[in-house]
């Protein structure tokens, strides 16, 4: 008789090579075995694979269900599992539910067990969480955070192919796409030279690199890229601010994510057009005003950035600024330099800035929330605390990654941390250590490294924010294109 193992790599195989049939023949011998906790868990993960191949339902439903239990009776490491359970499920539904509908999204559970003790997953499965996990990502309409995950598997065709389609639809919205469309090209022509590749992959590169053919100039597509920018000026505190930035990602463009040309430096990102009713009044023209509070948010994030890059700056004598202050000696060791106060404020104006892309939200969406006390996690909601009728009812990806943010950001999701250091800076005290005396007073160093972690999550909700308008612009386009002027189309650029 042979053993569970064997019988195991035997299903894997068939299932490798197509043959569900034979795959579910495996499944039904193991089925019938004497059922331990190991045995359950090989039965579940073929449920999900064979379930997932042949759009079983209910196969996949059973390996959730099966994980779920081990889980909870065993504490056996299934987060990988049960998060390929979910992930397949919403694959293979046939009507697939609004990101912005439920607050228990199939995406969603997902992404949280792919994310849940990822430490603990086997090196060998990782880089296929990876690929699981950016894939989530890019379903939920994050793009951005997706590519990060695609980044860390930078030579498997799953990733490349991902990631150069995560290209090219963002360079949709930018002003000068070459850069951006150049990458994906290069991702697209990467899976090409990979030997035996499956023909669906050789056919879904080789329109991509017809289409990237077609609307970027041949000359560009054919320059090599120097992945290390040089600095931009002899001015040291320039210098420190551009790779600053540069090393963290803390640019408002799609180009800073590659980083191989000059345009990764600047905040160059912007909405490239937008249809409203025209007023008679410049005060109340509905583009100026919407533009203007963009802008707004645009300057808030370079201000709160910079804050960050002044903490860290050396080059810089920071010490007249609290040379006079006298403060009392709490015997605490906390630590109230001028740049550790920088960094809290860097902080809370970055934290501020979802709450302006909320009134942002309110206005162009025609939600009619009242703004005073408007914020980044009740703008979603109705008065019964149920998702807003009329968001849920636009296909808009880049709501649904701001939506998305805002989830991780609730308590028991994986952000929380980040709402409860800006409460505790706004409204109650944060201390900062010179070194940790209990297990969670947070030194110096963490301030700093959640200050970036959280710049990130901004820098790509404006994005995201820019994306959602873009997007509702392009349908508003597509319903009025009779009556209205041809949208413009900004020229590539030819170097």
């Amino acid at each position: 008789m042979e053993t569970t193992l064997n019988l195991s790599k035997k299903a894997y195989e068939y299932l490798n090579h197509g043959d569900t049939k034979s795959a579910e023949k495996i499944l039904k011998i193991l089925e019938k075995k004497e059922i331990t906790p190991e045995l359950k868990f090989t039965i579940s993960s073929l449920l999900i694979e064979i379930g997932t191949a042949t759009k079983k339902m209910d196969y996949i439903e059973e390996g959730i269900k099966n994980f779920k239990e081990l889980k909870k009776e065993t504490g056996f490491y299934v987060d990988y599992n049960l998060a390929n359970g979910y992930y397949s499920k919403y694959k293979i539904m046939d009507e697939k539910p609004n990101y912005l509908t439920k607050n228990e999204h199939l995406l969603m559970k997902a992404k949280q067990n792919y994310l849940t003790n990822i430490d603990k997953t086997p090196l060998e499965i990782l880089p296929l969480l990876y690929i699981n996990l950016g894939n989530t990502y890019d379903y939920i309409g994050r793009t951005i955070d997706a590519l990060e995950y695609y980044e860390k598997v930078p030579n498997h065709p799953y990733s490349l192919i991902n990631k150069g389609i995560g290209l090219y639809e963002y360079s949709k919205f930018i002003s000068n796409p070459s850069p951006i469309l150049k990458d994906a090209y290069s991702c697209f022509k990467s899976v090409l030279r990979i030997e035996n590749i499956p023909l669906e992959f050789k056919s879904i590169c080789e329109k991509y690199i017809t289409n990237i053919e077609s609307i970027c100039n041949e000359d560009i597509l054919k320059q090599k890229s120097n992945k290390k920018l040089d600095k931009t000026s002899e001015n040291n505190i320039e210098d420190f601010i551009v790779n600053f930035c540069l090393e963290n990602k803390l640019y408002l463009n799609l180009c800073n994510f590659c980083q191989r040309c000059e345009n990764a430096i600047g905040d160059t990102i912007i909405i490239p057009n937008m249809l409203v009713k025209t007023s008679k009044s410049i005060d109340n023209d509905p583009y100026l005003k919407l533009s203007s509070q963009l802008n707004q948010i645009k300057m808030d994030y370079v201000s709160s950035r910079f804050l960050l890059i002044l903490s860290q700056s050396k080059k810089i004598n920071l010490d007249l600024v609290n040379k006079n202050v006298v403060l009392i000696n709490t015997l605490s060791y906390e630590e109230h330099d001028i740049r550790v106060q920088l960094l809290k404020n860097s902080f809370s104006s970055f934290y501020n800035i979802l709450d302006k892309i909320s009134h942002l939200i309110n206005i162009y969406f025609n939600l009619n929330k009242k703004p005073d006390k408007l914020n980044f996690h009740n703008v979603w909601n109705n008065k019964n605390n149920k998702i807003n009728g009329t968001l849920s009812s636009l296909n808009n990806s880049g709501l649904c990654a701001l939506y998305d943010i805002h989830l991780e950001l609730e308590p028991k999701h994986e952000k929380f941390y980040l709402r409860k250091i800006r409460n505790d800076i706004t409204h109650n005290f944060l201390q900062v250590k010179h070194f940790k005396v209990e297990e969670d007073d947070m030194t110096i160093n963490e301030l700093k490294l959640n200050t970036i972690e959280l710049a990130k999550i901004v820098k790509n909700a404006i994005i995201y924010l820019i994306r959602s308008i873009d997007i509702n612009e392009q349908q508003k386009y597509k319903k009025h294109k009779n009556n209205i002027i041809p949208k413009i189309t900004i020229p590539l650029q030819k170097s």
